[in-house]
């Protein structure tokens, strides 16, 4: 989830990744929990100091590993947005509403972010993460998500492996897209 949202802010709903920045990405992730879990040099799990971490620890695995080319400051300048002071600093740095697991039934209504070319695919990724999330919790009850003229949405190649992924997995979990 997290390698996803940070490539679709980065990259944007239609932007195209390659393999070294995948690689890389999901390097500094499985680093930044590691010095949470491990070496206690991340305070809290949050955007923020995940933000903090990857500017300084990109760079390095970069030097490390003899890799040119790499858009850093595109990456620094774009996710900056969601980090404490930017434009969207609360978006991704707010706690949780833990109610959402014992809701039965959640509408999100997103027709005033619809067009933001930001904002509506991060909002998205959320919400089928939620959906994930609540799908694998809640064992015997029965779950549904129903996407509704959601094509903008679900039409980049980030959405289309989560909608594959659903699709796969939750009649697994007793539940139906």
């Amino acid at each position: 989830f997290l390698k996803n949202l940070v490539m679709l802010i980065w990259k944007g709903s239609q932007g195209t990744v390659s393999k070294t920045e995948d690689r890389l990405i999901e390097q500094v992730i499985n680093e930044y929990y590691d010095a949470y879990f491990t070496t206690k040099r991340v305070s809290n799990l949050c955007f923020n100091t995940f933000y903090e971490f990857s500017t300084e620890r990109l760079p390095k695995i970069c030097e490390e590993n003899g890799l040119h080319g790499i858009d850093l400051s595109s990456y620094n300048y774009l996710l900056k947005d969601f980090y404490k002071g930017g434009s969207h600093d609360v978006t991704l740095n707010e706690n949780m509403d833990s109610s959402l697991f014992d809701e039965t039934f959640i509408v999100f209504e997103i027709d005033q972010i619809k067009e933001h070319a930001i904002l509506f695919p991060v909002t998205t990724i959320i919400i089928m993460e939620l959906f994930i999330n609540k799908m694998r919790r809640l064992k015997g009850i029965r779950k549904m998500i129903v996407i509704e003229e959601a094509w903008k949405a679900i039409a980049s190649a980030n959405m289309a492996s989560y909608i594959k992924y659903l699709y796969k997995t939750v009649r697994k979990f007793f539940g139906e897209a």
